[in-house]
């Protein structure tokens, strides 16, 4: 069956405000792990895509068959409405956990511990994130509770079927004691919000 999924290219200035946006949220979630656990903790420049339905991930090193982990919050503001995801793959987060918490805990399995330890990681990330954006359009936006979610990639971001959704997908990499693990940060928006966020975005860039 052909594959119709493609990703959607910004122009210069949509990409750079985006970046920006993200650079900084970015860089203050590295700040803020490295304070939590008492120990630096580099976080890569983000890289950027954005994809529209059906989602074809190949290109970013994801199998939407792929299980997985992930941090899942809603976040509700006038240009930026979005669930937001922190996604890993399953035995990455497991054992990127066993290293804030520092202990040799086996990764077969997730005690509640170690689910407060993902939450507050995803939390901290997706509020930086959320935040950095919210700044530059001056606009807040409101954020659910983190849930931990484990299903493969295309059940998590799949949305209402009859609805044209955006995938956001900015991917990073957690150095910490000399591993390096990769993680997703996955926005979903519908179009006409994402167009209006972009418009936003941009135009708060350039004044």
């Amino acid at each position: 069956m052909e594959n119709n999924s493609k990703t959607i290219n910004l122009a210069e200035i949509e990409q750079d405000a985006l970046i920006e946006g993200f650079n900084i949220g970015i860089g203050r979630a590295a700040k803020a792990l490295s304070e939590m656990v008492d120990e630096k903790i580099k976080l890569s420049v983000p890289e950027l895509k954005i994809f529209t339905k059906p989602y074809d991930l190949s290109s970013i090193g994801l199998n939407t068959e792929q299980k997985v982990c992930a941090i899942v919050q809603n976040y509700n503001g006038k240009y930026l409405k979005t669930d937001a995801m922190l996604l890993f793959v399953e035995e990455k987060s497991l054992e990127l956990v066993r290293l804030f918490l520092r202990e040799d805990i086996p990764l077969e399995d997730i005690t509640e511990l170690e689910e407060d330890a993902l939450s507050e990681i995803g939390n901290i990330i997706l509020n930086a994130c959320i935040g950095s954006l919210s700044n530059l359009i001056d606009s807040q936006a409101n954020g659910s509770l983190p849930k931990i979610l484990k299903k493969n990639v295309i059940d998590l971001i799949t949305s209402k079927e009859n609805e044209e959704s955006v995938l956001l997908i900015i991917y990073v990499d957690f150095s910490i004691e000399n591993k390096s693990i990769t993680g997703y940060v996955i926005f979903t928006l519908n179009m006409i919000n994402f167009q209006l966020f972009l418009n936003q975005l941009v135009k708060s860039f350039t004044e």
